[in-house]
């Protein structure tokens, strides 16, 4: 299959998926969140239209695929590019040394970050009354048995949570570096997924057991780094409060702080 075929494929799953879980999902809100305009996605769809490897990764990364999602379909574009140099006589030998324990610690890092469940297990795991049953798990957090294996499997190659030989679970407080562009990619696709969280307990919990709050204000921008500072301190604090006693249940907490208007320039 060539790149351009497989980036086409790709964009038509994506927006059928987006419009399977949101019918009134348009083309043109599809082609804000890849970062170009309708006309030129209604022609990439239809296969009218070519693409660069650049224009390619830009629009993947804003649609927050995996580095690995993502590198398969630039390696059949560098393929391409390898097959016609090598007809042409410009290269004698195409060995290309393995990248597969890097490509794998990147995925490990990239779904911690993206993929909710990672820090609700370990935050689980330090609940008083925690039971390291999969199953168990798996029921708490409303989520898949595979899933939390997985999960698990990669927090212990990440050494932020150990596995004693009795199979108890336990985090081991490790955090980790991770490179710009997978953390930028993987967090946008957290928030992502956090508004679909916040959506799910507005609808299921009782509001004795959830708190939305929201404000519109009317403010200087040159605020906003003090204002971002105010956020984390108060995160923290309420962290400490919360965190600084009996732990039974699992919490999650987000602040959003985001512009209603364009500026005068037209940029949001």
């Amino acid at each position: 299959m060539s790149a351009q075929l497989a980036f086409q494929k790709k964009l038509q799953e994506l927006l059928l998926a987006a419009k399977m879980k949101n019918g009134a999902y348009s083309l043109r809100a599809f082609a804000r969140r890849a970062g170009i305009g309708p006309a030129a996605l209604s022609e990439i769809l239809n296969g009218k239209r070519r693409v660069s490897k650049k224009g390619m990764e830009k629009v993947l990364r804003n649609l927050c695929l995996s580095p690995a999602e993502i590198g398969q379909i630039l390696d059949l574009y560098v393929n391409e590019k390898l097959d016609k140099s090598s007809e042409d006589g410009t290269i004698q030998n195409r060995e290309k040394k393995s990248t597969k324990p890097s490509i794998e610690l990147a995925m490990d890092q990239f779904h911690t970050i993206s993929d909710w469940y990672h820090f609700a297990i370990l935050s689980l795991s330090e609940t008083d009354d925690f039971d390291s049953d999969e199953v168990a798990i798996a029921r708490r957090l409303n989520i898949g048995v595979d899933e939390v294996k997985m999960a698990i499997a990669r927090l212990i190659r990440l050494n932020m949570l150990s596995k004693s030989k009795n199979g108890k679970l336990k985090p081991t407080g490790a955090s980790y570096n991770t490179t710009d562009d997978i953390a930028d990619i993987a967090l946008k696709k957290a928030h992502l997924r956090n508004l679909e969280l916040a959506q799910r307990s507005l609808e299921k919990d009782s509001v004795e057991k959830r708190d939305f709050v929201s404000m519109t204000m009317a403010i200087d921008i040159k605020k906003l780094p003090k204002a971002k500072k105010m956020i984390r301190e108060f995160r923290q604090k309420l962290s400490d409060f919360l965190e600084d006693d009996c732990k039974n249940e699992v919490y999650k907490i987000c602040i959003n702080l985001f512009p209603l208007t364009q500026t005068k320039d037209g940029e949001q």
